[in-house]
């Protein structure tokens, strides 16, 4: 509802520097992460505490969420942040 009515979907949160899907990956929320990238959420994107959302997904113990963004191209490969 908020990005079928304007919502930045790469829009940073302040504390943490992650964009949505950094955060739902965190947090294991598959459903919010599958609306995310079906709403053109990058992928690739990187930034905040875990550099990319992969990244976020396995620091954090949620495989299946992991496998999902991974199926859907995430480099698994990528560099940065904590976990880089």
């Amino acid at each position: 509802l908020l990005l079928e009515n304007g919502a930045k979907i790469e829009a940073r949160e302040e504390e943490y520097d992650g964009t949505a899907l950094h955060l739902a990956a965190a947090n294991g929320h598959e459903k919010v992460i599958e609306v995310l990238l079906e709403m053109g959420a990058d992928i690739q994107a990187t930034g905040g505490v875990y550099s990319n959302a992969v990244q976020a997904a396995i620091a954090k113990g949620h495989e299946s969420a992991a496998q999902m963004l991974i199926e859907r191209g995430a480099d698994v490969n990528a560099q940065g942040a904590y976990f880089g």
